[in-house]
C-alpha cells in the first residue's frame, strides 16, 4: 500500500474517531450532569454550546493551512486537546468540585451553572471537531470529489456509533466513569496514528482519566457504588450511623434503619396502618 494510500485510511480513520468522541463526549457529560441539575437544562444548554462552538470550528476549518507536508501536524495536537477536554468536562469529581464553587458563590440556578458549565468545559471539544472535520473534508477534496461524500458518511457512521454503544454498552455495562476513559484513549490513540509523538503528555492525560475515574476513588469519596447510563446509585450513612440511605442521582431514594423512627415517614405511615 502506497504512503499516499495509508494516509487517506488514517485521516478517515481521524474523521470516524472525531465523530463517535463527539457523541460520546456529549451524552457522557449529559449523564454526570444529570445528578447535579436535572436533565432539562443540561439538554438545552449542553446541545446549544456544542452546535454553537462546532460551527465555529467549520468555519475556522475552512481557513487553515492545509499543505500536504503538515496535515498530520495540524490535526494531531487537536486530538491531544479533545482527550484532555474529555477529562475535565466528564470526570464526577471535577464535575462536583465545579458545583460546589458555583454554590460558594452563590450562583444556584441550574441554568445558569450549566450554561458556564458548558462555555468552560464544553466549548473546546466541539470547536476542534468542527475544525478536524473541515479540514479533512478540504483536503480529500483534493485528491478526489467524492471524498466530500464519504467524509459525511464516515463521520455520520461514527456518531450513530458512538450514540448506540455509549448509551446500549459502555455506560450500562462498563460504567459512565469508565466510558470517560474510554473516550480519552480512543482521541489519544487517533492523535497517536496522526503522527504525534507527545508521549509523555498522553500518557499524563490517560493517567489523569484514570485516576479520577476509578471505581475505588469514586467508592471513597462519594460511596458510589453503582454508574450506569440510567443513575448514579450511592450509598450513606444517617443520623450518627444509625441508618443507611441509598442516594440516586442526588436523591434519598430509600433507607433502612432499626429504629423505626428514624425511617422514610411514607415508610412509618404504612407500617402504623397497613
Amino acid at each position: 500500500m502506497s504512503a499516499k494510500a495509508k494516509l487517506k485510511y488514517v485521516l478517515f480513520g481521524a474523521v470516524f474517531a472525531g465523530g463517535f468522541a463527539s457523541l460520546s463526549l456529549e451524552l457522557a457529560v449529559m449523564r454526570q450532569l444529570s445528578g447535579f441539575v436535572g436533565s432539562t437544562a443540561v439538554t438545552a444548554s449542553i446541545i446549544g454550546v456544542l452546535l454553537a462552538f462546532m460551527s465555529l470550528g467549520y468555519y475556522r476549518g475552512s481557513t487553515v493551512s492545509i499543505r500536504r507536508n503538515r496535515i498530520r501536524q495540524v490535526l494531531a495536537p487537536d486530538f491531544i486537546v479533545i482527550a484532555l477536554m474529555s477529562v475535565l468536562a466528564s470526570s464526577y469529581i471535577l464535575i462536583d468540585l465545579y458545583f460546589w464553587a458555583m454554590n460558594g458563590l452563590g450562583i444556584r440556578s441550574n441554568v445558569a451553572q450549566t450554561f458556564v458549565y458548558s462555555l468552560l468545559l464544553l466549548s473546546a471539544a466541539p470547536y476542534l471537531f468542527g475544525k478536524v472535520t473541515a479540514v479533512l473534508s478540504r483536503y480529500l477534496h483534493r485528491f478526489d470529489r467524492n471524498n466530500t461524500g464519504r467524509i459525511m458518511a464516515v463521520d455520520t457512521v461514527g456518531s450513530v456509533l458512538g450514540s448506540i454503544l455509549t448509551t446500549l454498552v459502555l455506560m450500562p455495562f462498563v460504567g459512565v466513569n469508565h466510558t470517560v476513559m474510554l473516550i480519552a484513549a480512543a482521541a489519544l490513540l487517533t492523535a497517536w496514528l496522526l503522527g504525534s509523538r507527545q508521549i509523555v503528555l498522553m500518557l499524563f492525560i490517560m493517567l489523569a482519566a484514570f485516576s479520577l475515574n476509578r471505581d475505588r476513588l469514586l467508592f471513597e469519596v462519594y460511596h458510589i457504588v453503582e454508574n450506569n447510563a440510567v443513575s448514579t446509585i450511592s450509598v450513606e450513612e444517617a443520623d450518627d450511623g444509625r441508618s443507611k440511605i441509598m442516594m440516586m442521582n442526588g436523591g434519598g431514594a430509600s433507607k433502612v434503619s432499626e429504629d423505626p423512627e428514624l425511617r422514610f415517614g411514607y415508610v412509618r405511615f404504612v407500617e402504623d396502618n397497613f
